[in-house]
């Protein structure tokens, strides 16, 4: 996820006593033309934030307003549990740390198969509507995939309260 000088970066693992990890960067243009790190916080070029996410890793971040929508899911290439949460707040939390649980909104758990199916990005769709995602998946289970016509299925979900200005 991004603005225009800061970049979250979320990490699919390691997982710490349950808690996700995001790395924010703040980077500016150098004299040279390239990209440096600028202050985060107490002249760190990053600040670190700790997702009580209970043990899932971040597949996905997209900004979204103020807050940042976090794809989450297993650490490991197995199956496992998947769901998108909202964080509230995430632009203005400018401080390494724990986020409080009550900042995280669950939106929606992800159908779990044992066969494939892990979750891996995250998009607005707006062609299904102000509120519409779309999930696709590496590992995509047998059933998406149509390898005559080339074309795999993905998943267009509503998640509301996500529309452009909310």
């Amino acid at each position: 996820a991004a603005t225009d000088s800061r970049v979250w970066l979320g990490l699919r693992g390691p997982v710490i006593l349950g808690h996700a990890i995001v790395v924010e960067l703040a980077l500016e243009p150098g004299d040279d033309g390239f990209l440096r790190f600028a202050e985060v916080e107490d002249g760190q070029g990053y600040a670190k934030h700790l997702l009580p996410v209970h043990g899932l890793g971040l597949r996905d971040l997209r900004r979204l307003g103020d807050d940042i929508l976090c794809l989450t899911g297993p650490t490991l290439d197995a199956a496992g549990p998947a769901r998108i949460v909202r964080w509230r707040g995430a632009m203005a939390t400018a401080s390494s740390g724990v986020v409080a649980e009550d900042a995280l909104e669950p939106l929606i758990d992800l159908p779990m198969l044992m066969d494939g199916d892990k979750a891996e990005g995250l998009a607005r769709w707006p062609e299904a509507g102000p509120d519409a995602w779309i999930v696709v998946h590496d590992d995509p289970a047998p059933a998406r995939l149509d390898r005559g016509a080339r074309t795999l299925t993905a998943d267009i979900l509503r998640l509301p309260g996500t529309a452009p200005g909310r």
